[in-house]
C-alpha cells in the first residue's frame, strides 16, 4: 500500500493545504517532501516494527505515512492507554521501536527502551528496546498495522486490506466535496487513521488536526463550548464522531448551535442506537432528508460505523 498512497499524494498539487495543526501547516509538496526524507531515516535505522504513541498532530500523519512507505508495522497506541496496558502492547506486538512525543517519560515507565535520537522533520523522540522483545515472533508478510483497542486482542491489518478500504471510501465519498476533515478521535483510532486522514488526504483536501485537549476532548469529560468552538473554526466538510460526542452535538442543536453549513458528512464509530440515529437526521447533522443503504466493506475488521449525509451509508 505505501506506494500507492505516495502515488495519490504525488498526483495531488503541491500547492494545496494538506495538513494543519495550528502549529505546523503543510502543502501537499512539504507532506511529500517529509514523508520521504522520514522514510529514509526510518531506513537508516533499520525501524521496521513500531509503536506510534503521541497526541494529535501533524507529526503524527507525517510519521504514520513514513513508516507506511518504508514498509515498517506500525503500531498506534491510544494516549489514553495505561502504562500496563502499553506494556502488554509493547511486549505481545514484540516492538523495537518506539515514536513518541513523550520520551522521558516513556523510557522511565518502559526501562526496556532507551532514546536514540529525536526525527528533524516531526520532532518525534525515537527509543529503541535493549534487548530482543519476546512477543509475536515471525509476523505475516503485507503487514503493515496492528491497532489495539482496550481489552481486545491485536488486529494485524495487511498493506493491501487498509488500501481496498481506502479505495471504497473514496469511491464513496468523492462526489460529496469534502474539502477539510476535523480530526476528533485519537489518530490512533483505525477508524480516524483511515476515514480521517488516508481518504481526505488521497482526495486532495485538508486534514485540521488539533491535540484533543485544546477541543475540550478528554477521556474523562466533555468541554462542549471548546469543541463547538473547534467545529465553528475549522468549518469542516466531514468529522467522525463517537456515540457520546453525537449525543452532544445533537444537545447543542436544541440549545440554539448550528452546525457549519460546510458540514456534508460525519461518520459515527460504533453501533448507535435507532432512537439518536433519528434525532441526529432531525437535528440536521448534516442532512435531515438522507436515504440510508448499506455498502460491505469487510476487509476490515475496525467495528461498525455509520455515516450521516444524503444518503446515509451504513457499514458493518
Amino acid at each position: 500500500m505505501s506506494t500507492t498512497v505516495l502515488d495519490m499524494l504525488s498526483a495531488i498539487s503541491g500547492v494545496l493545504p494538506a495538513l494543519d495543526d495550528g502549529s505546523l501547516r503543510l502543502s501537499y509538496a512539504d507532506v511529500q517532501r517529509s514523508v520521504a526524507a522520514e522514510r529514509r531515516w526510518f531506513q537508516s535505522m533499520k525501524v521496521r516494527r513500531c509503536a506510534l504513541l503521541a497526541e494529535n498532530s501533524a507529526r503524527w500523519i507525517l510519521s504514520d505515512l513514513a513508516l507506511l512507505a518504508s514498509e515498517a508495522v506500525n503500531v498506534p497506541l491510544l494516549p489514553s492507554f495505561s502504562h500496563e496496558h502499553v506494556a502488554q502492547v509493547l511486549e505481545d506486538a514484540g516492538i523495537e521501536w518506539i515514536l513518541t512525543d513523550a520520551g522521558e517519560r516513556v523510557t522511565r515507565e518502559h526501562p526496556a527502551f532507551s532514546y536514540v535520537a529525536t526525527s528533524h522533520r516531526t520532532g518525534l523522540a525515537l527509543l529503541r528496546r535493549d534487548d530482543s522483545p519476546v512477543g509475536s515472533g515471525a509476523w505475516p508478510k503485507g503487514i503493515s498495522k496492528i491497532t489495539y483497542a482496550p481489552g481486545s486482542p491485536g488486529v494485524s491489518l495487511k498493506h493491501n486490506a487498509v488500501q481496498s478500504v481506502t479505495d471504497s471510501l473514496v469511491a464513496e465519498i468523492a462526489g460529496l466535496g469534502v474539502q477539510t476533515h476535523l480530526c476528533l478521535l485519537p489518530l490512533a483510532d483505525l477508524l480516524e487513521n483511515i476515514v480521517g486522514v488516508y481518504v481526505p488526504l488521497t482526495m486532495g483536501a485538508k486534514v485540521v488536526v488539533r491535540p484533543r485537549h485544546t477541543m475540550g476532548i478528554n477521556n474523562v469529560s466533555l468541554k462542549l463550548p471548546l469543541l463547538l468552538q473547534a467545529i465553528d473554526t475549522a468549518s469542516p466538510d466531514s468529522m467522525i464522531v463517537t456515540r457520546e460526542l453525537l449525543r452532544a452535538l445533537v444537545d447543542a442543536v436544541r440549545d440554539g448551535w448550528r452546525a457549519p453549513e460546510s458540514l456534508k458528512f460525519i461518520a459515527v464509530g460504533g453501533p448507535v442506537s435507532a432512537e439518536l440515529f433519528q434525532e441526529a437526521r432531525h437535528a440536521g447533522l448534516p442532512h435531515p432528508n438522507a436515504e440510508v443503504r448499506t455498502v460491505d466493506l469487510g476487509a476490515i475488521d475496525a467495528g461498525r460505523f455509520v455515516y450521516l449525509r444524503g444518503p446515509v451509508t451504513q457499514i458493518g
